[in-house]
């Protein structure tokens, strides 16, 4: 479950320094998909999450290819892959607060359930309606102490899960290890390179004609 956080976490970083905005939500994007597949044999609501951060990964590439292009400066299409994201971001979130809770419930503990992926939800929303670059400092600053006080929040949720509940599980149906990751890692890598080399190859020709 760590791994899950550090996903979220990654995924929940806008640092406008050294393109740290657009590099640390495609690390936390695949974080997330190697983690949610040690899961996905647990309930229905794993394997959902999974494929979503599948989906999340192809929208990263994507995103990197059409960043590469001239069309990133239109609106509507800043619009369209922002809301692609927030979208697959909350059900990533909200699926994974569903697989917990189902979890909790076939263990008969109440106990330790919370619903802070949920507001986390929530708040990857409301930034999305309300955006960063509207907010004047106290706002800012407002929005930074509710953002760490959720993730606080979901590091205790999710390490409290992963100790009463998915423990012995994970040891049973994690995949083996090996160089997979790495392998899938590296193939992720080299299609965000490629997406930003054929998005401004693109862009070339489109102005060239």
């Amino acid at each position: 479950m760590n791994g899950i956080f550090w996903g979220i976490l990654l995924q929940s970083l806008s640092l406008n320094v050294l393109y740290l905005n657009y590099i640390l939500p495609a690390a936390g994007a695949m974080v997330l998909y190697l983690h949610l597949r040690k899961f996905s044999q647990v309930n229905e609501a794993f394997r959902k999450a999974f494929r979503f951060s599948a989906a999340l990964v192809l929208y990263e590439v994507i995103f990197f290819g059409v960043n590469g292009t001239r069309f990133v400066t239109e609106d509507h299409v800043l619009l369209a892959l922002f809301v692609l994201g927030t979208v697959l971001q909350v059900a990533i979130l909200l699926l994974l607060q569903s697989a917990l809770t189902l979890e909790y419930e076939k263990e008969e503990i109440k106990k330790g359930r919370s619903h802070w992926l949920i507001w986390l939800a929530v708040w990857k929303i409301a930034i999305y309606v309300v955006q960063f670059s509207n907010l004047d400092v106290v706002g800012l600053w407002a929005a930074l102490i509710i953002l760490i006080v959720i993730l606080i929040g979901v590091y205790r949720f999710l390490f409290d899960a992963e100790k009463r509940l998915l423990s012995e599980r994970l040891m049973q149906d994690a995949p083996a290890r090996g160089r997979r990751p790495l392998v899938v890692c590296t193939a992720y890598a080299c299609a965000i390179l490629l997406a930003i080399i054929g998005g401004m190859f693109l862009d070339s020709q489109v102005r060239r004609s």
